[in-house]
């Protein structure tokens, strides 16, 4: 104790003259000038504004008076009671390091007053402890030393430290191009050292990280924990005192005040631990130097990063947008991916970038570090979050295997819903309207299943959006996919031997099946055991034959060939999206017989107006512009266009000049033509087709040129 109390009095004293010399250089009036006037100068060249210029000059002046200051409180920290023995040493000798430093530092000429004593101060900063360097602000002295004598100042720097480390006095100097000792390349000083960390904010770096879609669900919260992890941030410096007490190295959770250091060497597994104490005598053997240039190895290009790219719930956005009922169904989906990002961003606060309820699907995770229940434990690690220094070391770079096979499988749903879509506006019917429904839903399905959502709850949602946008007739099936994901992110997708979904051409085979099953025609009968045969066999479509048709039966019996058709032509579209060559060939085959229900025995008789009917109190004579009681504005039927009507799709009209005629299709699909010649002239008469009358009025009228100009107005 009489040794320590005698040198505390020697370096009291060498204080006293560091904090003399650099009075005495301040009181060179002219040299004090001078430095202040070229400070000024530096700063008003780098582009700050004159006042500005003024305050960097005086705040460089202060980082040189301040050191005096900073040394006596170093000393005054060492002599407190109840400070270890090894703190106490450890201190002291930083202290002789400091002073030496000072003293000796001789790359800047102590002649030039204030400027000759630039360096002196830094380097004496730089060797004190960390927690009195985390109120300097060092860069004021780099920008004026400049990087040449910066780089030799820290390269000595860190040759006293290794020198400290190993015992040797500090005064002591390496001999020229001497080996640097064994020891001093593994130990070191914490900021030497790869694992040191300085406190982040866990609440921004996990808002920062959340699914930009649906992160302002989280802003509340974001707002609230923000608020209390800067109030509480200041109490990791009286942890930090208490650890120094106990000896004790682990903090309760991650430093968030910046200006604090710690270990991150256990940084994954949730250890955060305290440098002062953990390497107290420079002696840690978890001390690995940084490299030079340091590492970067950040997630965003780590194949190990998963995370489901916004892309996906623009598409899915989108693919709602086709019409109302999808924007209804779609709001539901988004307000649950809302729920769930609240969710998981409290859950990654209270665990500082782990989650252990589920796997995340508005945060990106590290599946090299992540667990799922199937290894005994629900562990996953946002990366992003823990892995603030960029230092991970299972760092690869590279792309995710599972997120490319999601994006593929993503990919070509989205590629089967637009050819589904296609084909269902060339011709609009129940059929492929669910056939196109289902593979919206599919896309539905496929992004919920990467934004990680259990299997039940895709295949709920994927139920509810194709009832919701289907076209909700008695046999409209929604068909589930050929498998579901697993809960292993983005896992690639098992399909059966068919090489697509089986369950939903096994399911648009019953539907055709079940219709041709009862009708009244031995022949469709047959035709309809035969979807159901191959239905129950997709699992070897080969094995399935066609039944012989016995010859003269045709679709010409009385039953609705329509309907037949279409249902054929739903099955037919369905397989001709399928990977597999036989799947495609019996879409093929059953497109080719809907085709040729389509068409008519003999050639569609043409039907004379006598079938329609006149508007209620209309005029026999009445022109085209005259006004009625109808739903919508009148317009022109030009030649060779097809009208649709806005509320049923199915519903056509057609003119065909050359033909003479107006050609009409009913909601049921069923073609009809009708003679222009025998319309009345200039009158309005509701059209009637084979199956009643249509939602749809016509007039004929005649035009400067002789030929009949057809309006139409939809009722």
């Amino acid at each position: 104790m009489q040794n320590i109390e005698a040198e505390a009095t020697l370096l009291k004293q060498r204080i006293a003259v560091c904090r003399s010399r650099i009075q005495q250089a301040a009181g060179d009036a002219k040299k004090t000038a001078e430095f202040e006037k070229h400070s000024i100068q530096f700063y008003t060249a780098a582009g700050h504004g004159e006042s500005d210029a003024i305050a960097k000059a005086a705040a460089v002046r202060g980082y040189v008076e301040a050191l005096p200051g900073l040394l006596e409180r170093l000393l005054e920290s060492a002599r407190e009671p109840d400070v270890p023995d090894a703190w106490v040493t450890k201190k002291m000798a930083l202290l002789r390091a400091a002073l030496d430093a000072f003293e000796n530092s001789s790359a800047v000429p102590d002649e030039f007053g204030l400027a000759g004593l630039l360096d002196n101060a830094y380097l004496a900063s730089r060797l004190l402890p960390e927690e009195f360097q985390v109120n300097l602000n060092h860069e004021p002295e780099i920008q004026i030393l400049g990087p040449f004598t910066i780089l030799q100042l820290d390269q000595r720097v860190k040759e006293i430290r290794a020198t400290l480390a190993q015992g040797v006095k500090a005064g002591d100097s390496l001999a020229p191009n001497a080996p640097a000792p064994v020891s001093a390349a593994v130990r070191g000083d914490c900021t030497d050292c790869a694992h040191m960390r300085y406190g982040t904010p866990v609440v921004q770096a996990v808002f920062d990280n959340l699914l930009a879609a649906v992160r302002d669900s989280a802003r509340q919260a974001f707002t609230r924990n923000l608020r209390e992890e800067r109030e509480m941030s200041r109490q990791f410096y009286d942890e930090r005192e208490t650890l120094k007490r106990s000896e004790d190295t682990n903090y309760t959770r991650r430093p968030t005040e910046r200006r604090l250091t710690y270990c991150g060497v256990e940084e994954f597994e949730g250890v955060y631990q305290c440098c002062e104490v953990k390497n107290l005598d420079k002696q840690c053997t978890q001390f690995h130097a940084k490299s030079s240039p340091p590492r970067t190895r950040a997630c965003a290009n780590c194949r190990h990063h998963y995370q489901v790219p916004f892309s996906v719930f623009h598409t899915m956005q989108k693919v709602a947008q086709r019409g109302q009922r999808g924007l209804a169904a779609w709001e539901k989906i988004k307000q649950t991916l809302e729920r769930k990002a609240e969710s998981e961003f409290e859950e990654c606060l209270q665990y500082d970038g782990v989650l252990h309820s589920a796997r995340p699907g508005t945060l990106p995770h590290c599946e090299s570090r992540s667990s799922s229940e199937a290894n005994g434990e629900i562990r996953f690690v946002v990366g992003p979050v823990v892995n603030v220094a960029k230092e991970c070391d299972r760092w690869e770079a590279g792309e995710n295997e599972n997120l490319k096979r999601f994006a593929a499988e993503f990919a070509t749903v989205n590629a089967a819903a637009e050819r589904a879509w296609q084909k269902f506006n060339q011709l609009p019917t129940q059929a492929l309207m669910d056939v196109a429904a289902n593979a919206d839903a599919d896309i539905i399905e496929v992004g919920l299943s990467g934004f990680g959502f259990q299997p039940s709850a895709v295949e709920e949602f994927g139920v509810d959006y194709f009832g919701a946008t289907g076209s909700q007739s008695s046999d409209s099936v929604r068909t589930s996919r050929a498998s579901r994901p697993t809960d292993d992110p983005g896992a690639a997708q098992s399909h059966n031997a068919t090489g697509g979904s089986g369950d939903a051409f096994a399911g648009a085979l019953r539907v055709a099946g079940s219709l041709f099953g009862q009708s009244s025609s031995d022949g469709l009968r047959s035709i309809g055991s035969f979807l159901a045969n191959v239905s129950q066999e997709m699992g070897n479509p080969g094995e399935a034959t066609l039944p012989r048709v016995s010859e003269g039966q045709t679709s010409t019996t009385g039953d609705s060939g329509d309907a037949f058709a279409g249902a054929l032509r739903m099955a037919g579209a369905l397989f001709s999206l399928s990977s597999s060559d036989g799947l495609r060939s019996i879409g093929s085959f059953l497109a080719n017989v809907s085709r040729e229900m389509d068409k008519p025995a003999e050639p569609t008789p043409l039907r004379d107006v006598s079938a329609s009917r006149a508007l209620a109190n209309e005029p026999a004579s009445t022109g085209p512009d005259a006004g009625h009681d109808r739903k919508r504005a009148q317009f022109i039927v030009e030649p060779g266009k097809s009208y649709r009507h806005p509320e049923d799709p199915n519903v056509i009209v057609e003119y065909h000049l050359d033909r003479g005629t107006i050609g009409v299709r009913d909601r049921y699909n069923t073609p009809c033509l009708i003679r222009v010649s025998s319309f009345p002239a200039d009158s309005w008469q509701v059209l009637s087709g084979p199956n009643g009358e249509l939602p749809a009025a016509v007039c004929v009228s005649g035009s400067a040129d002789g030929a009949a100009r057809v309006y139409a107005q939809w009722l």
